[in-house]
């Protein structure tokens, strides 16, 4: 309750931020790939408009292992866009509990804790159970969330350019290995 706005509002602002300059990023790119003409690639020796490419017959001729690099890059960064919300994340619960330690006997609130009900082990378990389970369950969703963003920005700008994005981005997502991986750094936080 004392911190939700560091435990929340963090690593949310975070995650948007790095969502709005990849949206920045991809118009700015966007835009000189327009101005300078690069509408059009290389593909067998010819150029052919980016409009033309058939990204279905393309992925159909592609040997496993450029389908398996293909799968591992857009996981990988797919993955990397759920780290500023877990950075941030970080350095809030070293401030959250370094102020559970000093700035509660500076300002005198530690009296007010002395004065509920409650044991200073449980006390001390509820700051400790919200700096190492609530607060990276919180990061993580919100990385989630970032993720699915982030995807969404690429996706838009994959059909400016021609591209299918469910069967060049989406079909190559591996939801579950992404969510196994995300929620398993839980435990890793809270050692």
């Amino acid at each position: 309750w004392e911190h939700k706005g560091g435990l929340f509002w963090a690593p949310l602002i975070a995650g948007a931020v790095f969502v709005f300059f990849s949206l920045l990023g991809g118009g700015t790119g966007q835009y000189f790939f327009k101005r300078q003409g690069g509408k059009v690639i290389n593909y067998d020796g010819d150029r052919v408009p980016l409009s033309e490419v058939d990204w279905g017959q393309l992925l159909s001729q592609a040997s496993p292992e450029d389908l398996r690099q293909l799968h591992d890059v857009i996981n990988g960064m797919t993955l990397a866009t759920a780290f500023w919300p877990l950075v941030v994340f970080g350095f809030v619960v070293f401030f959250y509990l370094l102020g559970s330690l000093y700035d509660e006997r500076k300002d005198r609130s530690v009296l007010f804790w002395k004065s509920l009900p409650v044991s200073d082990f449980d006390t001390v378990v509820s700051k400790l159970v919200t700096a190492l389970v609530v607060g990276p369950l919180l990061a993580t969703l919100i990385g989630l969330a970032t993720m699915v963003a982030a995807g969404t920005v690429f996706s838009v700008f994959m059909a400016i350019n021609g591209a299918n994005p469910f069967t060049l981005y989406w079909a190559q997502l591996d939801i579950f290995r992404l969510l196994g991986t995300l929620f398993s750094w839980i435990p890793i936080y809270a050692l």
